[in-house]
């Protein structure tokens, strides 16, 4: 488990210094939308690091940690997604309106996501227990 976190922690680190070479080292004109955009990096990756700490707390078996894996496909997939959006935002100097609107709607696109795959971790974790508690072994 610890390889995993620090393996985590790393692709969380590499991250975060791409989405800042893509958004202020790349050639383009920086305005106030690229500085709204470094506001929303900093929301997403802290608030998948904090997912992913909740999610390392604690020892888990193999049951528990397959039923994890859709919520940290998601969480990798809404990190992609922000530097796609440094990427976009790096060369192309967009208005402060459309930048608010592309990354509000990302947000709450990928925290809706992210709630039902919680929400689908919980109702098949009940279903297995339910089954187990039906079945005795002979």
């Amino acid at each position: 488990m610890v390889k995993q976190k620090m393996l985590g922690l790393a692709v969380w680190m590499v991250g975060l210094a791409l989405c800042h070479v893509f958004l202020w080292m790349l050639p383009g004109e920086k305005n106030n939308a690229a500085v709204l955009t470094e506001v929303f990096i900093w929301i997403a990756f802290v608030s998948q690091l904090v997912l992913w700490l909740r999610i390392w707390k604690k020892p888990k078996t193999a049951e528990e940690q397959f039923l994890l894996t859709p919520l940290l496909f998601f969480s990798g997939f809404y990190l992609a997604g922000e530097m796609v959006l440094c990427l976009v935002f790096g060369f192309w100097a967009a208005s402060l309106s459309l930048t608010a609107i592309v990354n509000v709607v990302w947000s709450l696109l990928m925290a809706a996501v992210l709630a039902f795959s919680l929400i689908g971790q919980g109702h098949a974790e009940k279903m297995h227990r339910r089954q187990k508690d039906h079945h005795k072994k002979l």
